[in-house]
């Protein structure tokens, strides 16, 4: 069980990218997922998705990171950044709608 939704659908997001790199004949790597989930977010227009693609890109970052930055001050940096570009990009869609 997930300890929260949000995780849960970041979680769906990597795998709905996993498959359709798999359906693409692409390798899965590090970097073509997180191109694809990239690629997700720029095409995507449903904002609880929108969120959701960010979680998931912050969780594959943060797997990716080096060991000595996985620690709190790391993981910090990367909510903060995640949590500025997620806003910008609500903020926008909810502009648009």
């Amino acid at each position: 069980m997930y300890p929260d939704e949000d995780e849960k659908q970041a979680d769906m997001m990597i795998g709905e990218a996993v498959i359709a790199l798999i359906d693409g004949d692409v390798p899965v790597t590090s970097a073509s997922l997180l191109m694809k989930l990239q690629s997700l977010l720029m095409t995507e227009n449903d904002a609880r998705r929108k969120k959701a693609i960010f979680c998931a890109i912050r969780e594959v970052r943060t797997a990716l990171s080096p060991p000595g930055e996985r620690g709190q001050h790391g993981t910090e940096k990367a909510r903060n950044e995640t949590s500025r570009l997620l806003d910008a990009v609500l903020n926008d869609v909810i502009r648009k709608h």
